[in-house]
């Protein structure tokens, strides 16, 4: 028994469209796969504006950057020191596509090491959005755990005003160095 898929490409995002029996699952890589009765029929490896090998952008460090956990306009949780993250102001996350879970299809977790070879393989991931249901991510933070970017400015002893640097060395893997 056939189905068939159809893939609507709407300003380098795709919608999955399906007739009959199908799973769509991602793998080790985070490739989106399509698999009907056990046969992989197609692979999808994100927009062609995703970011790639040599893609960067700087970020320059604020107080909330630096004490998320701490400094804050929402109560919605209690203090939690150490947390940090990178900010990615919305005009890069545009030019570069850096998307967060609100875009099917999208990668959004990415194996991340730090030029001074303090973070090794760690995972950040892209998220939250300037605007409620927004595709466009606008920070990364330790997947899991808020408080590896926090560790890291304290391993670089980062203070208001300082610079990072975020390199793509592979369409899944970025660089962050203080410069």
């Amino acid at each position: 028994m056939g189905a068939t898929i159809l893939f609507i490409k709407e300003s380098n995002r795709f919608s999955i469209v399906n007739k009959g029996s199908m799973l769509i699952f991602y793998d080790s890589q985070e490739v989106l796969k399509l698999k009907i009765q056990g046969e992989i029929l197609d692979e999808y490896h994100g927009g062609e504006n995703m970011p790639v090998a040599g893609d960067s952008f700087i970020t320059t460090l604020k107080q909330p950057h630096l004490e998320w956990g701490v400094y804050r306009y929402t109560s919605s949780r209690g203090i939690i020191y150490g947390e940090g993250y990178l900010q990615i102001p919305i005009y890069e996350a545009k030019r570069l596509s850096i998307y967060n879970s609100n875009h099917p299809g999208a990668i959004y977790n990415y194996n991340c090491n730090s030029k001074d070879g303090y973070l090794k393989n760690v995972i950040l991931k892209a998220s939250g959005s300037t605007t409620a249901g927004d595709v466009y991510a606008k920070q990364f933070q330790g997947s899991g755990n808020l408080q590896l970017i926090g560790d890291w400015f304290d391993h670089v002893h980062a203070k208001i005003g300082d610079i990072v640097r975020i390199t793509w060395t592979s369409r899944s893997d970025i660089e962050i160095e203080k410069i």
